[in-house]
Order: structure tokens, then sequence, then C-alpha cells
């Protein structure tokens, strides 16, 4: 299991509590306790076209709001 994907395990165990109850949350949640990449990506790109944005600006905001090199 790769460091990352313990990483996010984790952070989803201990914040179970704080996850919204809708579908699409139960959908991610088995996307990272079962590390399916691919579900995940899906999930993700649904919730970016719903609020109408791009990939690009979804990381512009991710970047900005935690404060990443990258």
């Amino acid at each position: 299991m790769s460091k990352m994907l313990n990483f996010a395990q984790q952070l989803v165990n201990a914040n179970r509590n704080n996850i919204p109850n809708a579908p699409w949350a139960e959908a991610a949640i088995n996307a990272v306790m079962n590390g399916d990449a691919k579900a995940g990506e899906q999930i993700a790109n649904n919730l970016m076209q719903s609020m109408g944005m791009n990939k690009e600006q979804v990381m512009q905001m991710a970047r900005q709001r935690f404060n990443l090199p990258f």
C-alpha cells in the first residue's frame, strides 16, 4: 500500500463523522478505502462538472487554500 493511499484512508477514518451524508461522498469513501483511483477520478470529474469548473481551476483553488508549492 502506498503512503499516500494509507494517509488518505487514515484521513477518511479520522473524519468519518464530518463527511456529508450524500451518495457522492459514500462513493468517494469507497473509492479511497478500496484504493480505486479510477473511481475517485470519475467522482472528482463529476463534481467539477457539476460546479462548472475544470481541473486547472480546482487545482488553483487547492494551491491557494492549502498553500501548496506546486
